[in-house]
């Protein structure tokens, strides 16, 4: 409940935060949503310090190497490392590094093992592992994430290109081709006129095929991929006279317009340094090094949403701190569910110690009813026979007389 209550708090310190971003707030404005935010904060503090059981306190950080005790004998106990602080001073930093890549160089698919490997703790991840990909940022990324190399994870960057227009005054009206990611789009032309517009409707009408949006910027078209692939483009006539890209606002696009994707590595201070070993660093877009976890981040005791650049460093403070609550909640629920586990086993086990205890103590009356019955027809036949057999011999004597 108390970890629940600090996750409200960050998330509306959060909100705070988002708000304190746009540029309708004044300077008092953002200094009164800062008053709010300062509160959540010491409220943050006083429930981390105050929340105890039993006069132990849980979530301040005092809470290391304890064990308990779930049954009869040494040994049997489950014991807890630790519950995460939440006091402000020890949420809002992260644990890690990064690094931005480089754009790939590749048009053709990634081939071979080796390329692209990872060392952490003596263990060597080979990503490609012999299998041909994609050449571009988003079959890397897709590759590296599937390796589940721990604290690992690579993010691709959104692929962009913008071409400029110029119009040829000689152009006939007509037909073309632009070809994107392998998918022709028709186009039909205007003699000597701007044609962007068209060219604009064409290429969104077919994202859903290439992948690839388009916006206008100044006279000429910005394309985008946001996913990370990589953006081909080619231009052909067919009853058309406009002669190139630029009658069509992407003059200066190149043939390929490659991707690149960046590169995260997070955990706890147990991270180890992670080695990259790359065969081509171009072509797989990361060059070889080491990335060497380090602390990053601010303190949320440190926090404030009074100018813009406070409110961006609070928002990731704000990410990483719900990150270590959110750790420590999963921790604790799957601690809850052990003893839950445990409980429910012992009360099995008492109920079998007890059905032994009932066998070997109390009387099966059943049992010794039938047995008693059993005994008293036994007794009774008996009884019978023998008077009969008595009564043989007096018979006999009768007879003489």
């Amino acid at each position: 409940g108390a970890m629940n209550e600090v996750t409200s708090n960050l998330q509306r310190i959060r909100e705070l935060a988002v708000q304190s971003l746009n540029a309708t707030n004044s300077g008092s404005d953002r200094q009164a949503l800062d008053n709010e935010v300062q509160q959540l904060k010491a409220e943050i503090d006083r429930v981390s310090s105050t929340t105890a059981f039993n006069g132990v306190k849980l979530l301040d950080g005092s809470f290391q190497s304890q064990s308990f005790q779930v049954g009869a004998n040494v040994g049997e106990t489950i014991a807890i490392s630790s519950i995460s602080s939440l006091r402000t001073s020890a949420l809002g930093q992260g644990y890690g590094a990064s690094l931005t890549g480089t754009k790939l160089t590749a048009a053709t698919g990634i081939n071979g093992a080796g390329q692209l490997t990872f060392t952490a703790n003596s263990t060597t991840y080979d990503v490609f592992q012999g299998t041909n990909i994609g050449g571009d940022a988003q079959s890397i990324a897709n590759a590296i994430n599937s390796r589940g190399i721990t604290g690992l994870t690579a993010t691709t960057v959104a692929t962009s290109v913008t071409g400029t227009y110029t119009a040829t005054a000689s152009a006939t009206a007509g037909t073309a081709t632009l070809t994107l990611n392998g998918k022709a789009i028709g186009l039909t032309l205007a003699a000597g006129a701007a044609d962007v517009d068209t060219t604009l409707a064409a290429i969104n009408n077919n994202s859903a095929a290439t992948g690839v949006s388009a916006a206008k910027v100044g006279t000429g078209i910005k394309l985008t991929a946001i996913d990370g692939r990589n953006i081909t483009a080619g231009y052909a006539l067919g009853t058309s006279t406009n002669t190139a890209l630029q009658d069509i606002g992407l003059a200066g696009v190149a043939a390929t317009t490659y991707s690149s994707y960046n590169l995260s590595y997070t955990g706890d201070s147990s991270l180890p340094a992670m080695t990259i070993v790359s065969a081509g660093a171009t072509t797989v877009g990361v060059g070889a090094g080491t990335l060497t976890p380090a602390t990053t981040g601010t303190q949320i005791s440190l926090v404030d949403v009074t100018n813009v650049t406070n409110s961006n460093l609070t928002l990731a403070a704000i990410d990483n701190a719900l990150t270590t609550v959110n750790s420590a909640r999963s921790a604790m629920g799957a601690y809850q569910n052990r003893f839950s586990s445990v409980v429910t086993n012992l009360a099995t086990a008492n109920e079998n110690l007890s059905s032994a205890r009932s066998r070997i103590q109390d009387t099966d009356f059943a049992a010794e009813t039938a047995n008693m019955t059993r005994n008293q027809i036994l007794q009774q036949a008996g009884t019978a026979m023998l008077a009969q057999a008595n009564s043989l011999p007096q018979s006999v004597l009768s007879l003489l007389k």
